[in-house]
């Protein structure tokens, strides 16, 4: 298990998030972008490198078959856009969650991504801090549902008895 670099120091928990749960199919159309994209995640240990896809289309496929969690997917794409991508990702694979990227990400493309089922909208300059947080919020998520759920699970037995 690859843990982050950046063990998250949330005040009351010592946790490192695990890569294992980051595993992400990456999309963008140009292809020397796609390698350094990839290149970057992996020696930062930011995620695992599920897939790699040149367009929508190749991504659907991979979508369909491959152990992932996430979609990082490029915005501006020729043939398939990136939103008709998070779209199609969204409605076929509903526990992934897409990540949009654009150079310069306006609020219509933020509001746009969310209407098709994107989680965030990050910035390729800045790609690797706004990843990184994500994940982080992601992994925050998934450990205050677990409290919740196990929160609940004890009250439901303190009164059921």
């Amino acid at each position: 298990m690859q843990l982050l670099p950046f063990a998250v120091n949330h005040p009351s928990s010592k946790t490192a998030i695990s890569t294992d749960r980051r595993r992400t199919i990456v999309v963008d159309d140009s292809e020397t972008m796609l390698h350094a994209i990839c290149s970057l995640l992996e020696h930062h240990h930011v995620a695992q490198i599920a897939g790699r896809a040149t367009s929508g289309k190749k991504a659907l496929a991979m979508a369909a078959r491959l152990d992932h969690q996430f979609a990082l997917v490029d915005f501006d794409m020729p043939e398939m856009s990136g939103l008709t991508t998070a779209l199609l990702i969204a409605q076929s694979q509903p526990a992934t969650r897409v990540i949009l990227m654009s150079m310069d990400p306006t609020p219509q493309q933020r509001v746009a991504g969310i209407a098709c089922g994107a989680c965030a909208l990050i910035s390729k300059p800045r790609f690797l801090k706004e990843l990184a947080a994500v994940f982080e919020q992601d992994a925050w998520a998934t450990v205050n549902a677990t409290i919740r759920v196990t929160r609940n699970r004890k009250h439901y037995n303190d009164l059921n008895g």
